[in-house]
């Protein structure tokens, strides 16, 4: 099932907080299990999302030409969708789970409102400490922000999982300083490390955009990556692109907040997946279950929180 695409895309439309809410209030009825906010980093749009969430918990009901307009932001808008009322409903009460699914470069202010709305976090930790982030990003204090960020999720017990893009010549300075920093900070987190990286544009050398100065990582990881990957840090080669743990991860945590932090709770039936569009809003639909690497050593599960 394919999600709306309201900002950021090729078909983008112009919206606001009630074509957000009716976008997550109609993939609920349709059964997708949570209602995922995707980046880059989509606290840009922060304000627009808060709003959104506020009416989904004030019993919300969009209007037919709301329905209308959110219809026509559908990817799969020509494929017709059963609507199960009573699978998005929780005691009687519109229920949605959110996930937070962007790069973490966000200021303590956004985490502190988040923290009331998001039931699942899903981090981008993608640069080491050195200065990769400011060469290939332009992101001053990343490593500081991202880490930080992060280590707030632990401190305040919150259900994530954290995803790792392997570059070509970044194993050593990105990749080992980002797995290393999990395993000391934050070793019960599941962690996806993830070997698509495709260049593209200014990394791509039959592109009219390609510049020399990002040479290094003008290529995809290639199997020598993968192997040097899978010595140093006990990860497979073939784990990599698939959803890996540096300990056993727990089971799959109930919904904690409604939507508008009501207390009610709901089972969520799906882990988070990562999705490629820069869209303000889309949705995470059922998936078959993803192999799991543990580390032998430390199979226990964790104490239920």
């Amino acid at each position: 099932m394919a999600a709306p695409c309201l900002l950021g895309s090729v078909r983008g439309r112009r919206g606001n907080p009630r074509t957000l809410a009716a976008m997550a209030w109609t993939l609920r009825r349709e059964g997708c299990h949570n209602i995922n906010w995707v980046g880059g980093e989509v606290v840009i749009h922060l304000h627009a999302i808060v709003d959104a969430i506020a009416l989904l918990g004030r019993d919300f009901t969009p209007t037919p030409a709301e329905l209308k307009r959110t219809r026509r932001t559908k990817a799969d808008r020509f494929l017709w969708f059963d609507e199960v009322p009573g699978a998005a409903t929780y005691e009687g009460k519109f229920n949605a789970p959110m996930l937070w699914n962007s790069n973490f470069f966000m200021t303590l202010e956004s985490m502190k409102i988040l923290r009331v709305l998001t039931d699942v976090w899903l981090p981008d930790f993608k640069f080491g400490p050195g200065r990769c982030a400011m060469t290939l990003a332009k992101t001053p204090w990343y490593w500081e922000t991202v880490t930080r960020n992060i280590a707030l999720l632990a401190d305040w017990g919150e259900d994530f999982s954290i995803r790792h893009l392997v570059m070509p010549n970044h194993v050593e300075c990105c990749t080992y300083p980002v797995l290393e920093w999990i395993a000391e900070r934050t070793p019960a987190a599941p962690v996806s490390v993830m070997a698509q990286f495709r260049p593209d544009n200014f990394c791509d050398p039959a592109s009219a955009k390609y510049r020399d100065k990002y040479a290094e990582i003008a290529r995809p990881p290639t199997h020598g990556n993968a192997v040097e990957l899978g010595d140093r840090t006990g990860i497979g080669e073939a784990c990599l692109s698939r959803f890996v743990s540096l300990r056993a991860p727990p089971e799959t945590p109930p919904s904690r907040r409604h939507a508008g932090r009501a207390a009610r709770r709901q089972p969520a039936q799906c882990r988070a997946s990562s999705a490629p569009a820069r869209s303000a809003a889309s949705a995470t639909c059922p998936r078959p279950a993803t192999p799991v690497m543990q580390d032998p050593a430390q199979t226990a599960p964790p104490a239920p929180r």
